[in-house]
């Protein structure tokens, strides 16, 4: 679509091919740097670590599997895991909404793991392209300043630290929903859309909202959460009444029509969270207290940055958690990007646009922070806002902050004194660039593809169900838990184990350690198992025991002990 009618001469002015080319070549600088490992070792190392990330990953090959109807995953809420507790997929995010970006590299023939990492190209370079697209076309960036501010929103270290999370490293929907917002609300009654495409961008905003939820849940929450606080603000100015009032009063029906298509969208994925929390209950304050950002959480770096990480080890930063929390859940942006951002704002501060971006951010900087003395005003939004028990990490707003450090970083680059310097330009970017650099996680898969091998191999065709029970103590448990659930994918037969957000009522099974030769190193296990397949009325005779050893590869059966003492069921 064309820039607005108020976009800057210059936007709509022919471009030469270098001009255009930008965008590109600040997407491959991106994607170069942001998964370098990935590169640097030939696609041998997967981005992340092997548990979170290899959890995203066995949901995006779950959804995958469920479009195409695979058995056992003919249905989305019940994955082979937890078995045979049903509905379990709403422990998690579903990342069903990210699945069309996983699907295609698999049914073009990439293997799993090379689909997990061209989702993980596709998914970061489709939200620069939207960061990209919201400045042109929301606020009528030149091509330099809207590749400056869409890689602070698409590549920066907060963004990239995700990669541990991967789940929450698109946010192209939730940029598309930000610019279907803007349009319909604009900054000045002569910034309109037409009425056609004024109905098309309503019904966008709810599509792009469901989407965003289907694919995970947290960003789908801050919009709603930000938008609420930016509603509240608009509604105590003048023009901000006039311009919702205007489009209520022109699009009234249109807009009722769009929230209830937005409804039925997301009605199923509601209904099966709402059931979860009704069975495993929801997150107290107590749970969420060390996860909220102390006072100076969102200026410091992050422990992962490759140039500031070291600031962590200050003894004056060591002595004070009350003020500056711990080194995982900061999501400063360090002292150049925040720096040049402001001066951006700043320059720009009469915009309406600006001025609401500034409230929205200091408001959540308010509720969110937890101050010294252990007060905090999240203990109202947790107690008051629909959804915000779910939220556990709520230093993860932290991302939120890319929005105005992008909008600012972008205002910088296009005022004329650095327009005219381009080797000023280059300088500054030069600097985000390297400020923004982080040491990232990576795993080579194909060891943890040789454990769950193993497995697999060991499920034999009188199994109905397996567990896995560790038998020594020197890698990570959740690894385990991964490589059982894994196994299950690669065998078709569901496993008792599982790892997921949440845990079934009454399942107690996950895996501990037990030293070889420990006398009765299966007795605390196998009571557990006892009472979850009594509780769901299982022949434990159906259900194979699999004893892994400390590296994973020598997987032994573990017979049952007095098998024909069958438990009394339950129910």
């Amino acid at each position: 679509m064309n820039p607005s009618p108020s976009a800057p001469p210059g936007v709509g002015a022919p471009e030469s091919p270098l001009v255009r080319a930008l965008p590109f070549a600040v997407l491959v600088l991106g994607l170069a740097l942001g998964l370098g490992p990935m590169w640097s070792s030939k696609l041998a190392l997967v981005p992340g670590d092997s548990q979170d990330a290899r959890l995203v990953h066995f949901s995006l090959e779950h959804g995958h599997r469920f479009l195409l109807q695979q058995a056992p995953h003919g249905n989305l809420w019940n994955p082979p895991l937890f078995y045979p507790a049903r509905n379990v997929a709403a422990y998690t995010d579903t990342l069903l909404g990210f699945v069309p970006f996983y699907s295609p590299w698999r049914l073009l023939g990439a293997d799993p793991n090379l689909a997990f990492q061209l989702w993980l190209v596709t998914v970061l370079g489709l939200t620069f392209g939207a960061g990209y697209w919201v400045l042109r076309r929301l606020f009528g960036l030149g091509v330099a300043a809207a590749c400056a501010g869409a890689y602070c929103f698409g590549f920066a270290g907060p963004r990239m630290v995700m990669v541990l999370h991967p789940q929450l490293l698109p946010w192209f929907f939730w940029a598309l929903a930000l610019l279907a917002l803007g349009l319909l609300v604009p900054e000045s009654q002569r910034e309109g859309l037409t009425r056609r495409e004024r109905k098309v961008w309503i019904f966008v905003l709810p599509a792009a909202l469901a989407a965003q939820a289907w694919g995970a849940f947290y960003p789908a929450f801050f919009f709603v959460f930000l938008v609420g606080m930016g509603g509240a603000l608009a509604l105590l100015t003048r023009d901000g009444r006039r311009s919702i009032r205007g489009l209520l009063a022109a699009e009234g029906p249109t807009l009722a029509l769009a929230a209830g298509v937005g409804a039925i969208l997301v009605a199923p994925l509601a209904q099966r969270y709402l059931l979860t929390a009704d069975l495993v209950g929801t997150r107290g304050l107590q749970e969420v207290v060390g996860l909220l950002p102390r006072p100076l959480s969102w200026l410091m770096p992050h422990g992962a940055s490759r140039f500031l990480g070291d600031v962590w080890q200050l003894p004056f930063v060591k002595g004070s958690p009350q003020l500056f929390g711990r080194p995982h859940i900061s999501q400063g942006l360090g002292i150049l990007t925040p720096a040049l951002a402001l001066l951006g704002l700043w320059a720009h501060r009469r915009r309406r646009a600006v001025q609401l971006l500034a409230g929205v951010t200091a408001l959540l900087f308010l509720l969110t922070i937890l101050w010294p003395g252990g007060s905090t005003l999240w203990s109202l939004v947790h107690a008051t806002v629909p959804g915000a028990t779910a939220i556990r990490a709520v230093s993860r707003f932290g991302l939120c902050l890319l929005i105005p450090a992008a909008l600012g970083v972008a205002l910088l680059f296009d005022r004329s004194w650095v327009r005219r310097r381009p080797l000023l330009g280059l300088a500054l970017f030069a600097g985000i660039v390297a400020e923004q650099a982080v040491v990232l996680p990576a795993h080579y898969q194909q060891v943890y593809d040789l454990r769950v091998e193993a497995l697999a191999e060991a499920v034999g065709p009188e199994c109905d169900a397996f567990v896995v029970i560790l038998n020594g103590h020197r890698r990570p448990l959740a690894a385990f838990e991964e490589n059982a659930m894994w196994a299950a994918m690669a065998s078709g037969v569901p496993t008792l184990n599982g790892r997921y957000g949440n845990s079934p009522p009454a399942w107690r099974l996950a895996l501990k350690h037990h030293p070889p030769g420990a006398k009765g190193r299966y007795l605390t296990f196998d009571t557990e198992l006892r009472r979850w397949l009594d509780y769901h009325c299982i022949d434990p005779s159906s259900v194979c025991r699999l004893l892994v050893d400390h590296t994973g590869l020598e997987v032994t059966p573990a017979p049952w002990h007095d098998l024909e003492a069958r438990p009394t069921c339950a129910r």
